[in-house]
């Protein structure tokens, strides 16, 4: 890997120096500095300081290159934008904080500032609260630059200081995305158009086509500043075509433009770039010729990819004295670049865990009171039935009024058994709705969201058509028309769960339907998992299904089943959860559920003369001990811990199978599993 800041340099930092805020380019250095700091003593009012601070920050960074100084301008900037609540303009300074302390080696600190302008960028009700304007930019508009920014300094964090190349990917392909979403220029550039991208995803042919629009682009808009940078990487697409003369070429005229715009930092890549090429070739007066040049443009700060380049050069000379020198000069810094980004690493890594761990005390906070409440409620229930059989001892002792007391007893008993019946099937509501209502919500969310955006740009079309500005108020219907089409898809989400919820809260009026077995098995499996996933977003199990094509439509009350499905399966996910948290990790959870169609009564069928049909839901969790296979149909009997089950889920899968005219059974092995069997009659009792 190159070291961070030379790598830095020469693909990004310094192109990231002509952001939409740098208005100087061109002046001469005393003047620009005269002519800032004049504006600042004229600033009246807190957004003329901001703008004054943040474009001494740019002057420090872009033509001086003095990062502590650039910094602190940029903290004043952000002071001013965090005390007036202009979110939007924190997060965009905040991406220019994180990349200062980066390149003065406070990596942590660079994190942190990431970090806290993702959090604010990603919310999309920021654009309607920011009120200052900055170059005249829409507030949308600005948030989808500051998150394209945002992922093009992440990515480069992540590969060179993290080294984590995956991750580099992924945030290049979304800065991409935000450049052309934006249409803007100077969020483009800095990757040459995309040549950069392709480069990475090792597409030449496309980097070299998107390189030469690049070069046309640049021309015509003035963007020269980017010329050095797009030609070394076109000197690189090139080598990757093995075209060495071209990447010569293109290198050369690199080397000559940077020199010309004083850019020292990219004549360094482009020598980097000839170093590497020269040693490859085996070429010793070159590759040490252009070694001691990078040597000379960067005596003070010589580090391993430097050190090793003149290693090898020297090796190649068989000098052995400067191989001995340079070799340690290279271990001693390969090691330094080591320790440097370990202790990086296990910063970051303490960070992450302890978010991790206020989470899962918060999760444990709120199991812990969902088990006593449920404690509660049983030890409720038991005293109820407690005083009714105490009432009805003494009822039975008083023998003048027996018959009436005990018509009442009975319809009292009538009525809590109902209620306890319908008790559960809400409770296997509730939890179906606590495990949805997060899938619910986040369209929804999208919803208001683009709701709230689209009122906002309405406002802004009006005011556009006022002043007849006819290009904008196209502008303002096309995001207008996307994010309708946004909220359309997210309302049309919403309408599924909905839909998927209230058929299976639906009171059952007993009525029989001609229900697709197949289809009713895989929806309520996809409510379970849904379900339990948001509940415990660590849960993961391998689900298999295999469903008999040649079913065809039964006669059932579809509700009922369904609710003997939800049950079942989220039994099956409880069983290879509870495995899962005690054994050890070459254990894989599973869960697979099939149904199949009987034509003639066989082996498998429990009546004779007639087809059924079979749902097996197996899982290889722990399996159901020996003990207590009797007693599982059993009411309120139960094998969980106290607080995470009623008892009464299989009892009343029992009996609606029973009702269904058909049959429920098991079959388990403790430690290896178990696999329940619901068979349903094709053809009606006759």
């Amino acid at each position: 890997m190159r070291p961070l800041k030379q790598l830095l340099f020469f693909i990004f930092i310094i192109p990231l120096l002509a952001s939409p805020f740098a208005a100087f380019e061109g002046k001469a250095q005393n003047k620009i500095i005269d002519s800032l700091k004049h504006e600042l003593s004229k600033a009246v009012t807190d957004s003329m300081y901001f703008v004054c601070f943040f474009n001494l920050g740019v002057y420090y960074y872009e033509e001086k290159h003095l990062y502590d100084s650039s910094l602190y301008y940029y903290q004043q900037a952000y002071v001013i934008a965090q005390k007036n609540e202009q979110r939007l303009l924190e997060a965009f300074t905040l991406t220019k904080i994180g990349l200062c302390q980066w390149l003065g080696a406070k990596n942590m600190e660079a994190f942190n500032s990431l970090q806290a302008c993702f959090e604010i960028a990603e919310d999309p009700k920021l654009s309607k609260r920011n009120t200052w304007s900055y170059r005249q930019l829409a507030p949308e508009k600005l948030r989808i630059i500051t998150l394209g920014w945002w992922h093009l300094v992440m990515g480069h964090f992540q590969a060179n200081v993290m080294g984590n190349l995956e991750a580099r990917s992924y945030h290049f392909s979304e800065a991409k995305r935000f450049a052309k979403q934006s249409n803007d220029f100077d969020l483009l550039a800095p990757t040459n158009g995309g040549l950069v991208y392709s480069l990475m995803e090792n597409k030449p042919d496309s980097a070299l086509m998107l390189g030469e629009e690049a070069e046309q682009s640049m021309m015509q808009s003035g963007g020269r500043f980017y010329l050095p940078y797009l030609y070394k990487d076109l000197a690189i697409a090139y080598l990757k075509k093995n075209n060495k003369g071209m990447f010569l070429h293109y290198t050369q005229k690199g080397i000559d433009k940077a020199y010309k715009n004083g850019n020292t930092a990219c004549v360094v890549g482009c020598y980097e770039n000839m170093i590497t090429f020269y040693l490859s070739e085996s070429n010793k007066d070159s590759s040490l010729y252009y070694s001691k040049k990078v040597w000379e443009l960067n005596p003070d700060t010589a580090d391993y990819f430097v050190c090793e380049a003149l290693y090898r050069s020297y090796e190649l000379w068989q000098n052995k004295d400067s191989i001995n020198k340079y070799l340690k000069l290279t271990l001693a810094a390969r090691d330094h670049e080591a320790k440097d980004q370990l202790r990086i690493n296990k910063e970051i890594q303490r960070i992450s865990f302890e978010k991790q761990l206020q989470l899962q005390a918060l999760e444990k906070l709120k199991i812990e009171n969902e088990g006593k409440l449920k404690t509660f409620s049983i030890i409720a229930l038991v005293l109820v039935f407690s005083t009714i059989g105490l009432l009805l001892y003494r009822n039975n002792r008083q023998k003048q009024k027996a018959n009436k007391v005990l018509e009442g007893t009975l319809n009292n008993l009538r009525s809590t058994q109902a209620q306890l019946i319908q008790s559960e099937k809400m409770a296997s509501l509730g939890e179906l709705t606590a495990g949805i209502a997060h899938e619910i919500q986040n369209p929804l969310n999208f919803v208001n969201n683009f709701s709230e955006v689209n009122s906002e740009l309405i406002t802004e079309m009006k005011n556009e058509i006022d002043k007849g500005n006819l290009n904008e108020v196209m502008s303002i219907a096309n995001d207008i028309n996307e994010n309708e089409q946004k909220i359309i898809l997210h309302g049309k989400r919403a309408d599924a769960i909905v839909k998927g919820m209230l058929q299976h809260s639906r009171t059952s009026s007993g009525q029989k339907e001609l229900t697709d077995i197949n289809e009713l098995v895989d929806k309520y499996l996809r409510l379970a998992y849904h379900g339990l996933r948001a509940k415990d977003k660590s849960f993961n199990a391998e689900i298999k299904t295999d469903f008999d094509p040649t079913i065809e439509k039964i006669n059932i009350v579809p509700q009922d089943i369904g609710r003997v499905l939800l049950n079942l399966i989220n039994n099956a996910f409880y069983a290879v959860n509870e495995k899962a948290k005690q054994s050890a990790r070459d254990y894989e959870p599973g869960v697979t559920i099939s149904t199949r169609c009987s034509r003639s009564p066989g082996p498998d069928s429990y009546r004779e003369g007639r087809g059924e049909v079979l749902i097996k839901i197996r899982d290889n969790g722990n399996g159901i001990s020996q003990k207590v296979l009797d007693k599982i149909f059993q009411p309120f009997f139960t094998t969980k811990p106290t607080g995470e089950g009623t008892g009464l889920g299989l009892s009343l899968a029992y009996d609606i199978v029973k009702a269904q005219g058909g049959e429920i059974r098991v079959e388990t092995k403790e430690g290896e599993g178990s696999e329940f069997i619901i068979q349903l009659p094709t053809t009606p009792d006759i």
